[in-house]
């Protein structure tokens, strides 16, 4: 369903080393579009779901102090480490807007339901009348529209407004970095 995406963009490997020393928030959306090129609806989404995961918590770790201890709240099985918890903490830190959180949730609910579900057919209906919820999208996209279209729009949008807003916090204070689950502080006060 994203197969309406191809163009000529570089094999991944080109792009990857292209952007070796872009700040993450510059290079989201590009890998983004290219990570989702030819991919079913089900893959398509389930990248939109973690490149928006990701985001938030690159923004997330600009709130909190840089130590182990406290990064380690992001692991699997920690107070932060799903999706529906960085959307609703990001939230409450005044990170993401009403508008946004609700569109996050959305498409993390839609995530979920196409990752336990064995056919999709089961839960089209369901998944088209969340897309239709959807408040990030393009105006004229309405009823007959491809559905892929309506979510990789809305999440083209979120993704450009929280790298927006990631690179203004960024500017301010130096941000440490998550390697492999280590942390690397450089230049931090």
């Amino acid at each position: 369903m994203f197969a309406w995406l191809e163009s000529d963009m570089p094999k991944l490997e080109t792009l990857s080393e292209k952007l070796k020393h872009v700040k993450w928030a510059d290079k989201t959306l590009l890998l983004y579009r290219h990570s989702i090129h030819q991919e079913s609806f089900r893959g398509g989404l389930m990248i939109a779901a973690a490149h928006l995961e990701e985001c938030l918590l690159q923004l997330l770790v600009n709130f909190m102090i840089p130590e182990k201890e406290v990064l380690r709240l992001f692991q699997q099985r920690q107070p932060l480490g799903d999706f529906g918890s960085k959307i609703d903490v990001s939230f409450g830190f005044g990170v993401i807007s009403q508008k946004e959180k609700h569109d996050l949730h959305i498409i993390r609910k839609m995530r979920n339901a196409v990752a336990h579900s064995h056919t999709l057919e089961d839960e089209m209906r369901s998944l088209e009348d969340q897309a239709k919820n959807l408040i990030f999208r393009v105006e004229g996209i309405e009823n007959g529209e491809d559905m892929a279209v309506i979510v990789d729009m809305a999440v083209t949008l979120l993704l450009m407004r929280l790298s927006m807003r990631l690179k203004r916090v960024q500017a301010q204070k130096p941000v440490p970095e998550i390697n492999d689950g280590e942390l690397v502080v450089d230049d931090w006060d």
